[in-house]
């Protein structure tokens, strides 16, 4: 079956004439052509395939036959990075064609409508394509196809499956489009390719490979100049990696003797990746409640380590030492790891990396006749001696920019002798993540020993430098105060006037917060007794010489600036301070800003015709700026890719590039088991899609004029659902027949969740609006109240939950409270092991009692999943009548008098119940007798004491309010 969507000749018109690789024009016919699913190798130009779409929808809007309504093209699953990518490559490959648009929370739903009957292409978010669908403000009908990004994230419940299925019920002629370049996360789990599919209707996928022919033609005709340059690395760092390697050795041995753990994939290898721990993780998330403590804290320990392998080759070695120094603060009661022998030596050569304390021995004992037996030699100093050992790759890459304004420099010379018009292009310095990038622009700028120092500057200071220094010079002088009038004292009481300190007992909270910042804290005033306090002494020493230096540097820079502006008024005739402030922002470029401190220095290279660039960013920088150098500092598959691709557009533009990578390291390890994996993947998808076996029916588009029906997610709710069909019941003297369509009002905050998607697939018809009391609306008289546990958690903390249970009970006959868990967690609030002994008023549980003892109306449901939740709506909606939209929008909104529409009709006074309630022998159990029986407190204030007994059922309490209603008021307390 051949899936034609549009005319051949406008779409290959648009797609020829760009500037598009081959193999990214057969991409785009072949998506245009057919509806699919296209997984490409990460860095091959998915934004621009999906530029080339859109492009293609632009020009069919501008050529739509008249008399025929506006088209419209949505763009789902669009991260912020890949939607300025796609408005780049748009602007660069289809300059005739209209970026698409962006539609965020601040475009009102009227403002949408608008552009809507226009007909538009637009990035919208999965919340908001589905309100405007459901509502009906987007005609299904008017769709002309929806582009899915990221599609590998798409399920049954994700907000891209809910927006397709929105789609195909009002459309089935209009395309699907899925693009992704993340193949790994296509075989995770069981049948994550088929559920995929199954999810957007489709019954193809399209693979591409970077070992696919035609990609390997195309980029390997002129690929990029690379010199690959091996750093090897410090014996302090070797020292440190191999004391890691021990470590994650031994705590994944630890881990492969746990039987709730499947230890197929447990090697160090996969214990490089961060999806290594979201795989313990899942693993672990249903049985977490019965998991013993120790398995749950190897599996801390692990990411801990990973994280602590990528800074070991990613920060410096003073950011690493203060990065050591946190965990141990932070971790070191809790973490098996740092009681094993390979943590010492970390934390060891970690030290050793930034300084040294080296020691010096008193003068040798005299010798000659009638010497006695010298004695050992005593220690009499220690000196602190800064190492300031920089990055291994700083000092190489310094040495790849001289080489390259060299080759600059001769190539300039040689351009000019031809009197060629060819311009160099810039050098530009890639790593992955946007700290590393800020510290290479400094280095680059100001050098490696300039860096280092303003990281040794800012290391002592974070050491609480001033406190320390108090601390010694206190305990120097023994405490002593001064004497009157200004003299020092003497002897054992330290001198007239002077006064012992009292001994401070620090808290726990203090301690710890010391600790992080690297400060000790010594509770007894004596003299040091340890090493320890010596290498504190010295760091304190050493900060106070490094602020002493920075003050003077500070005031003679200050006094210059005055000089100079001073200088210049004379002459200009113009005002000193704005002088003073225009030199102040000129020379903050000669600032290195570590944390809290400012270290001024000089700056030794030109940095205008380099660009530094963290690829977290994912900007599509190199068609920005056109480099002819490319230093990678970090090896990265995905950007090497876009190198090949960017040459490949410029075959005539040669591209030079320098790949930096630490020898035997697991820098170059990851780097090596990241290609290794994705090829493994993509072989795996390879291997499914020939033996995949998907239904015909689940094609979504068909171009018959009676299709068959949708295939529908299956739902216990939904069967039962469809069971009540037929079903019937006699209730007071008539037929009732229960509803097939049951109808939900869900507020429009809710479609954050995943749970409005899981009741329209079980057979709710979900009706979006504004709601002001609760989430979802069942019946006129049933509100509920939607709280996940993270949520519920932080409403308690917050209040907030204790306003929406009360407008819910004062608006709603039946206030639901729904306590929904992770279907793929464990249902348990708590692990038994994590219960305290005695559960204080703070605890999680205490709360929950305070609520329902506080609110006797609400009702508390609590469902395992959001699956079951759908099944508990559809038997609470069994025998009650539909929700009314108008009325449920109009609850807890004031009207034009101030009143306040509520649904209870119960008359009563509500500033009068609450005074009652606040009367002494009133409690939560008889205050409704008092209600039903009472007509107001001043007839309350009437009854004798043995009708107010006969009322409340006990004759103490009516004791109680009859003494407290009828006792004189003191008469002293009337003026």
């Amino acid at each position: 079956m051949s899936l034609v969507l549009a005319d051949a000749s406008p779409s290959e018109a648009v797609v020829d004439g760009a500037d598009l690789l081959p193999f990214q024009r057969e991409i785009t016919k072949e998506l245009l052509a057919r509806d699919g699913f296209c997984v490409l190798a990460e860095g091959l130009g998915a934004s621009a395939v999906i530029a080339a779409l859109v492009a293609v929808d632009d020009a069919l809007s501008k050529t739509h036959v008249l008399g025929e309504p506006p088209m419209v093209t949505l763009i789902v699953g669009a991260s912020e990075h890949a939607k300025v990518s796609v408005k780049e490559r748009m602007t660069a490959l289809f300059p005739r064609a209209a970026p698409p648009l962006e539609f965020t929370a601040d475009y009102a739903g009227d403002k949408r409508k608008k552009f809507y009957d226009a007909g538009c292409v637009a990035f919208v978010t999965t919340r908001i394509a589905s309100v405007d669908l459901l509502s009906g403000r987007l005609d299904a009908k008017r769709v002309r196809g929806i582009i899915v990004c990221s599609a590998h994230r798409t399920n049954e419940t994700s907000g891209e499956g809910f927006v397709v299925r929105l789609f195909r019920e009002g459309n089935r002629k209009g395309y699907v489009r899925a693009i992704s370049d993340r193949p790994g996360d296509l075989t995770r789990g069981f049948n994550s390719v088929e559920r995929c599919l199954k999810a957007l209707m489709l019954t193809r996928v399209h693979l591409w490979p970077r070992f696919h022919l035609r990609v390997k033609d195309d980029l390997d005709a002129r690929p990029p100049e690379v010199i690959e340059l091996r750093q090897p690395m410090s014996e302090n760092v070797l020292k440190i990696q191999e004391a890691i390697v021990s470590v994650m050795d031994s705590c994944m041995a630890e881990l492969k003797k746990s039987r709730y753990i499947d230890t197929s994939d447990l090697t160090l290898e996969s214990g490089l990746f961060k999806s290594f721990d979201l795989i313990l993780q899942r693993q672990l998330d249903k049985v977490w409640h019965i998991a013993p403590r120790r398995v749950k804290q190897i599996v801390y320990d692990l990411k801990t380590l990973r994280l602590l392998a990528d800074a070991l080759l990613k920060y410096d070695s003073v950011t690493f030492l203060k990065y050591l120094q946190a965990l141990r603060a932070s971790e070191s009661r809790e973490s098996m790891w740092m009681f094993t022998e390979a943590s010492h030596a970390i934390f060891e050569y970690a030290k050793k990396r930034v300084y040294l304390l080296k020691r010096k021995a008193a003068a040798a004992q005299p010798k000659g006749l009638g010497a006695k037996r010298p004695l050992p030699p005593q220690i009499t100093e220690t000196d602190l001696i800064p190492i300031l050992e920089p990055m291994p790759k700083w000092t190489l890459m310094e040495e790849i920019l001289d080489e390259i304004d060299e080759e600059r420099r001769q190539g300039g010379e040689l351009l000019a002798v031809a009197d060629s018009e060819t311009v160099q292009g810039a050098t530009l310095i890639v790593c992955k993540e946007e700290h590393v990038a800020r510290q290479l622009e400094y280095c680059i700028r100001y050098g490696t020993p300039a860096l280092m120092n303003a990281h040794w500057v800012d290391y002592l200071f974070s050491r609480g430098g001033k406190n320390v220094a108090a601390q010694v010079t206190k305990r120097q002088t023994g405490w002593r105060g001064a004497g009157r009038g200004g003299g020092r004292g003497s002897g054992r009481g330290g001198g007239r006037g002077a006064a012992q300190k009292p001994q401070r007992v620090y808290s726990k909270l203090e301690r710890i917060q010391a600790r992080m910042e690297g400060r000790e804290i010594d509770e007894d005033p004596g003299p040091a007794k340890d090493g320890k306090s010596d290498e504190n002494k010295l760091l304190a020493a050493a900060a106070a010489e490094a602020k002493k230096t920075l003050v003077a540097a500070k005031k003679a820079e200050d006094a210059d600036k005055k000089m100079k502006a001073t200088k210049a008024a004379k002459e200009l005739d113009i005002k000193i301070e704005m002088k003073a402030e225009e030199d102040a922002a000129a020379s903050d470029d000669e600032v290195i800003v570590v944390g809290d401190t400012r270290t001024r220095s000089t700056v030794k290279r030109d940095t205008d015709n380099m660009y530094v660039y963290a690829h977290e960013r994912k900007l599509n920088l190199l068609n920005r700026i056109q480099p002819s150098f490319v230093v990678m500092y970090d090896p990265d598959a995905s950007f090497i890719r876009e190198l090949e691709v960017y040459q490949a557009t410029r075959p005539d533009v040669p591209v030079k590039v320098y790949f930096l990578v630490y020898d035997t390291s697991l820098e170059e390890q990851k780097y090596l088991s990241s290609i290794k994996r994705e090829s493994a993947a993509f072989e795996n998808l390879i291997r499914t899609k020939q033996h995949m076996a998907v239904p015909a029916e689940q094609e979504g588009w068909t171009d018959s004029e009676n299709p068959l029906p949708l295939s529908l997610p299956s739902s216990t709710a939904r069967h039962r659902i469809e069971e009540s069909q037929e079903a019937s019941t006699r209730k007071g003297g008539r037929s009732l027949t229960i509803r097939s369509s049951l109808e939900v009002i869900v507020d429009m905050r809710e479609f954050m969740s995943a749970l409005p998607c899981v009741l329209h697939s079980a057979g709710f018809k979900v009706r979006p609006t504004t709601l002001e009391v609760g989430d979802y609306i069942l019946s006129p008289d049933m509100c509920v109240e939607r709280k996940a546990i993270p949520d519920l958690i932080q409403s308690f903390a917050s209040g907030r939950l204790i306003a929406q249970v009360e407008a819910m009970c004062k608006h709603y006959k039946t206030p639901i409270l729904l306590i929904e868990f992770d279907g793929s967690k464990a249902f348990a609030l708590h692990a038994e092991a994590d219960l305290p002994r005695f559960v204080g008023q703070q605890h999680l549980i205490t709360k929950i009692c305070m609520l329902i003892t506080r609110f006797r109306k609400l009702r508390l449901i609590w469902s395992r999943s959001m699956h079951m939740t759908a099944e508990i709506f559809a038997e609470l909606k069994r025998l009650e009548p539909e929700p009314s939209l108008e009325t449920a929008q109009r609850i807890g909104v004031p009207d034009a008098d101030g009143d306040v529409h509520k649904l209870v009709k119960d008359n009563l006074n509500d500033a009068a119940v609450d005074l009652l309630r606040r009367l002494p022998g009133i409690t939560d159990g008889n205050y409704r007798r008092v209600i039903a029986r009472v007509e107001s407190i001043e007839k309350m204030c009437d009854l004798r004491e043995d009708e107010l007994a006969d009322i409340l059922g006990d004759a103490r309490q009516a004791k109680t309010l009859h003494t407290f209603l009828h006792a004189p008021f003191p008469k002293e307390f009337m003026f």
